[in-house]
């Protein structure tokens, strides 16, 4: 995705919290960026590190939105993080009761399993996988792809991973976090190296805890 990158000024920009709640405040703090508007899907962000291909394929992978880049030095980034971050946790304070069992401090410890996920989707389609299984063991997390028909195991975690990485895709996927003992079928799209991916997710209960299935739908 190549644009102009163009400035903008932090000091004087009013923030969306719109904006600024389709990212996780980790990833902000992370790579010293910020969202500020979003108008028409696409997502405004200002970056210190604007030319970092890496910390872009994250960001979209994780938004799941188009993003036009902005610079702002790293200093205006942090100065508008802290006076606008405390209003956005004060509303998702508000709003906690409507997704029990992940609070704001279970968001902040997830940095882990949201760059796994990342990475998990982004080599699934490098690899032009079909499908992607998330399978919980007794003592261990399977992550499988099958490609051309054929599954493979390409990850084992460790059991104590399993509840914020299940957790993880289930909000991706705008799945209820809370239900554990019924099947959910959702999905959600992401843009992955530049292309526009769209992937269907179903969750079910197993006897060592919940498995997910990732369909890759666009193959393009």
């Amino acid at each position: 995705m190549d644009q102009t990158i163009r400035n903008v000024n932090l000091e004087v920009c009013k923030v969306s919290l719109l904006a600024l709640g389709m990212m996780p405040t980790m990833l902000m703090k992370k790579y010293s960026c910020i969202p500020f508007d979003y108008v028409d899907g696409k997502l405004f962000v200002a970056l210190s590190n604007p030319g970092n291909r890496t910390v872009m394929d994250e960001l979209l992978i994780i938004t799941g939105k188009e993003i036009e880049v902005f610079y702002a030095p790293i200093a205006d980034v942090w100065k508008k993080l802290n006076e606008v971050l405390p209003t956005l946790a004060k509303q998702q304070e508000d709003r906690q009761e409507s997704t029990p069992g992940f609070t704001l401090q279970d968001k902040d410890k997830d940095a882990d399993a949201i760059e796994t996920v990342a990475k998990i989707l982004k080599n699934a389609i490098q690899k032009r996988a079909s499908d992607i299984h998330i399978e919980p063991q007794e003592q261990s997390l399977f992550v499988r792809y099958r490609v051309d028909g054929i599954m493979a195991t390409v990850k084992i975690y460790e059991k104590s991973f399993e509840p914020t990485l299940i957790s993880c895709i289930k909000v991706m996927s705008n799945m209820d976090i809370s239900e554990k003992r019924l099947p959910q079928d959702n999905q959600f799209s992401s843009n992955i190296m530049g292309d526009k991916i769209d992937f269907r997710v179903s969750t079910l209960p197993g006897k060592f805890g919940e498995k997910i299935v990732i369909r890759i739908l666009d193959k393009s």
